[in-house]
């Protein structure tokens, strides 16, 4: 360290680079846009005191260019008083009068001054200087311009000029005295540190941010670097605590580009000593030992990386101690530390973050939050706070040496990621093979989950000893990183946290007859099972339900338990094999007691608790893995009617059921996601039966001949009847090929038509508003849009895919969204038309609460809110009109107040043109049907016309223009009408069918 005497010499350069900013704060200029297109650039400072001792305020009065033209003769008189608010004008008193100094001449006419401007034809613009003792200078100036022949000028829009001169003294009083309290620290610094080679800022930026009623904050950012790092260092003069918002980018508007955690230096937890480590010097962030390069000395190469080392340690030292958080992988969070200055009336805060050489960006855009009041500050006029950042020709180096770090270290992740996967591929291929074998072992229950980030499986299954004493809950994980079980009892009932044994126990000793007992047990099987999907609780295990090693975390709800690494003569799993490190098993043993058995499905166990609710949690690590639909992953201990459907696509209508009515999160879009996922699977299935079932098979042949037939016949013969569909087939004059068409594949049709039925069933229900379309989850409109065209365009293929299924098909296409790229408009748009017809976004208002249903959660019914919005605007505020208009759309209020952003407040008449704001609701209706509204016909036309034949375009647009003057006239069709118009419908259809079924 050096010593004090050395300080001195340098503490003048921190002054020095603080000179341009301070000379800056002691002055202020303001413009004013006078009539006639003229500027006027007033600048206020306060000069230092005269040969009498006194400071005086200097102002001057400047326009921006000539006043008058070349050939006008006009002279220019300021026309000024003052006053002690704005809005008071009155003439100098006479010791005012006395003491002021004005370039030019001055005269005082009854209440008022005038000084003359000099040339005000001629160029340079003409400038007036007038100055006062600082003590004397007045509150406020009003003014105005006029000419000899009384033609006045004054401010644009009317009115005279204030200029308030304490309140810009005072400004530069508080500025100056922030910028001398940053020096004064930034001083003590130097003292403190090695003065002999000061850290000095390259670049000095100062903001104020109006706060509002006449309050800013200041700040100023000062960036520094060396040949190892850049800093950027921040100060506030803020009173609440700030937290700073920041990131990388090359300009204010650009996108944001956090660098890497291991880039900056500093942080909390690591030592100036070990500053280093977060250089790239070898291994582990080491200097890595001399290596005898071509041509390099390796003593020099130990003193230059020894160098290297001190830089960065230096910068680090200086400018660190600042915790960074990262947020969104796109910047980081740092908080602001108050500095303790005794005799200063300014209170300073200050952050600083420091990034090594080879990751520093082109700048640093930051926005800055006070804490307690969670606002924002951005920069004035711009949006975000923007720093550039000096560079060094020696980070070059640094960035190749850390490009060749990081490309050592991607391949070697790379060859450890293809270990992992070739050793978990091998796990899962065990967990897949052990699976039948655990599941016949569930004669209780049986779970298989799949973990979500693609981590791996869980599963358990449930089955009691042989005395039935207790039931064994064994769980078998495959994971791709160690995990430990999260757990606790699950009690659905809400009853076990009062008893101490089972239901059955306390029953019997109620001394109730063999016959009570067996009702008993049949009102609680039924129970149980009307109770799937119900509110439920954790419950801490008691200790003699712990396995060893279980560690307790929470009292009141779960403990951890480590698993075990399998054994291979259990469940199925084979040995000798290099996946079975990833698999892991675990058993939980849980008191049962044994009950008769009342019917077929009646297990005849009883327990204390309903299940085990669980999750997994990395080792060492933060990371939760719930099931994939990010509830918590439930095991039944007894699954009372876990076959309640025993028909076909049981699989199928559980996790239907399971959704709509378990899933705690519900929206459309997850619906959607489903189905699209059912979709998939069946494609998958109907693949494997062609290929594993010769007589479906041959039914698949046959189908795709018979289309390509029918298709050739239409052809030739555009009278013969084409079919919409191939099953029931035809009669067999039209193909005797077909008479055992019936029996070919049967088991496989029955079970393929019965998907097909249950997935409209379910359509229906939702489309019908019967299920839910939303339940504790919040939907951007853009994920749902994506998600319904994705569903459409999967069953718009199956359609074609899948002749025999038609009807069905189109049934299922029937109750869906068309989806699409509209989606983000909902949002952006309803936002452009509160903005545009200045609807307040202010909450106790209908638009307000609208928009935010629409942000958050857009559904179906939104398409007729926007009329009934829409009619309720054309017809003058009728709110009888908006309440019928949603009667149409089946959404009354009660449904309105039901969702999760509600709708409790009745549309207003807003203060704008009407006849635009209807305008803008129907281009917003459009969107909304376009998302939503697959029914439309005139707007399924539009989308369609480019892939149709020519013929049936004439036909269709024929058909969409009647339906439309039909519906405006509200005329009923007489038979002739409607039977010409099913000619033309069936034969467009036809025309349709025959393109679809070209390819075969």
């Amino acid at each position: 360290m050096a010593q004090k005497g050395h300080t001195e010499a340098e503490a003048p350069d921190v002054r020095q680079a603080f000179a341009p900013l301070r000379a800056q704060a002691e002055e202020t200029a303001v413009t004013f846009s006078l009539e006639g297109n003229r500027q006027l650039k007033c600048i206020l400072r306060k000069m230092p005191q005269n040969a009498n001792n006194q400071k005086t305020v200097e102002i001057i009065f400047a326009f921006q260019g000539p006043v008058f033209a070349q050939h006008e003769q006009k002279q220019l008189f300021m026309h000024w008083g003052v006053g002690n608010h704005g809005h008071e004008w009155k003439g100098l008193s006479e010791e005012l009068q006395k003491s002021l100094h004005s370039t030019s001449e001055t005269t005082f006419p009854w209440g008022a001054a005038e000084t003359a401007f000099p040339s005000p034809s001629s160029s340079p613009p003409p400038v007036v200087t007038l100055s006062f003792p600082e003590a004397q200078a007045p509150a406020f100036i009003s003014f105005l311009f006029r000419t000899q022949f009384h033609e006045w000028i004054r401010q644009q829009g009317g009115g005279n000029l204030v200029l308030p001169v304490h309140q810009l003294l005072q400004e530069n009083e508080q500025q100056t005295a922030f910028l001398d309290t940053i020096i004064a620290v930034k001083t003590d610094a130097v003292h403190e540190k090695d003065a002999s080679r000061p850290l000095l800022p390259e670049d000095i930026q100062y903001w104020k941010v109006p706060l509002g009623s006449g309050v800013d904050i200041q700040l100023v950012a000062l960036t520094y670097h060396n040949a190892m790092a850049a800093a950027l260092e921040i100060f506030s003069d803020s009173p609440a605590a700030l937290t700073l918002y920041w990131s990388g980018a090359c300009s204010p508007h650009d996108s944001w580009q956090a660098p890497s955690p291991n880039s900056l230096l500093g942080q909390p937890g690591v030592g100036c000593q070990e500053e280093s480590s977060n250089v790239p010097y070898g291994d582990a962030g080491a200097p890595a030992p001399p290596a005898a390069r071509d041509g390099v000395d390796p003593e020099r190469e130990k003193a230059r990386r020894e160098k290297e080392k001190l830089d960065a340690q230096r910068i680090a030292c200086t400018f660190g101690g600042f915790a960074s958080y990262p947020q969104d992988d796109k910047a980081y969070w740092t908080q602001f530390e108050f500095l303790s200055i005794p005799g200063s009336q300014v209170s300073l805060q200050r952050v600083a973050v420091v990034i090594a050489g080879q990751a520093v960006p082109k700048g640093i855009v930051f926005l800055v939050r006070e804490v307690k009041a969670d606002r924002w500050f951005r920069a004035p006029g711009s949006g975000n706070f923007f720093v550039s950042l000096p560079t060094h020709k020696y980070w070059t180096v640094l960035r190749a040496e850390e490009e060749k770090r990081r490309k050592a270290e991607q391949e070697r992740q790379e060859r450890l990621a293809k270990q992992m996967a070739d050793t978990f591929h091998e796990a899962v291929k065990l967990f897949e093979e052990g699976k039948p074998e655990r599941e016949q072992r569930g004669t209780l229950s049986y779970r298989c989950v799949t973990l979500p980030e693609g981590v791996g499986f869980l599963d358990a299954y449930v089955y009691p000893n042989d005395a039935i004493t207790e039931v064994y809950v064994h769980f078998t994980v495959c994971t791709r990183v160690p995990c430990v079980l999260h757990w606790g009892l699950l009690d659905i009932m809400g009853t076990a946290q009062t008893q101490t044994e089972s239901r059955w126990e306390t029953w019997k000793k109620e001394g109730l007859s063999q016959e009570e007992l067996e009702k008993k047990r049949e009102e609680e099987i039924r129970k149980r099972m009307a109770f799937r999907g119900a509110p439920s609780q954790w419950i801490c295990p008691p200790p003699e339900m712990r396995p060893p090693g279980t560690v307790l975390v929470d009292p009141v709800r779960a403990v951890q338990t480590p698993f075990e690494e399998a054994k291979a003569q259990r469940a199925g799993l084979a040995a000798g094999n290099a996946g079975l490190q990833l698999l892991q098993q675990l058993t939980i043993r849980v008191p049962a007691h044994k009950c008769p058995r009342i019917n077929e499905e009646d297990p005849g166990v009883d327990t204390l608790f309903d299940g085990i609710a669980c999750c997994l949690k990395e080792v060492n690590g933060h990371r939760w893995f719930r099931s994939n639909d990010g509830r918590d992953i439930q095991i039944r201990l007894v699954e009372f009617g876990a076959s309640v459907y025993k028909g076909l696509n049981a699989e199928m209508v559980e996790k239907i059921v399971e959704a709509e009515v378990e899933w705690q999160h519900m929206t459309l879009m997850h619906r959607y996601n489903l189905m699209h996922s059912f979709l998939d699977g069946f494609a998958s299935k109907h693949g494997a039966s062609v290929q594993g079932n010769a007589s479906f098979q041959r039914r698949e042949a046959l189908l795709a001949d018979l289309a390509r037939d029918w298709t050739d016949c239409h052809f030739h013969s555009p009278e013969l009847l084409l079919p919409m569909t191939f099953s029931p087939p035809p009669l067999p004059e039209f193909s005797p090929r077909l008479e055992d068409f019936l029996s070919l594949g049967a088991a496989v049709v029955e079970e393929e038509r019965d998907f097909w039925a249950w997935f409209y069933v379910w359509g229906r229900f939702a489309f019908l508003g019967l299920l839910d379309w939303q339940r504790n989850y919040n939907t951007k409109p853009r994920e749902l849009a994506s998600a319904s065209e994705q569903l459409t365009f999967a069953t718009a293929r199956a359609w074609r895919k899948y002749t025999e299924y038609r009807p069905l098909i189109r049934d299922c296409l029937s109750t869906m969204g068309r989806g699409g790229a509209q989606g983000q408009a909902i949002r952006d748009r309803i936002l452009d038309i509160m903005h545009k017809h200045k609807i307040p976004e202010s909450t106790g208002n209908f638009y307000e609460q609208w928009h935010q249903k629409l942000h958050n959660n857009t559904t179906p019914d939104d398409v007729g809110i926007c009329e009934a919005v829409i009619g309720f605007l054309e017809s003058n505020g009728d709110l009888k009109t908006y309440w019928r208009i949603l009667g149409e759309h089946n959404v009354s209020r009660e449904r309105l107040a039901s969702y999760e952003r509600k709708i409790t407040c009745e549309p207003y008449m807003v203060h704008t043109n009407i006849g635009d704001l209807v305008n803008d609701f129907r281009s917003y209706l459009s969107i909304l049907k376009d998302v939503h509204d697959a029914l439309d016909i005139k707007k399924a036309f539009d989308y369609a016309r480019q892939y149709l034949p020519h013929d049936a375009v004439g036909l269709i647009e024929q058909l969409v223009q009647e339906l439309g003057t039909q519906r405006l006239q509200q005329k009923p069709m007489n038979a002739e009408d409607a039977m010409r118009r099913f000619q033309t419908l069936s034969e467009a259809r036809k025309k349709i069918v025959f393109t679809l079924n070209q390819d075969g």
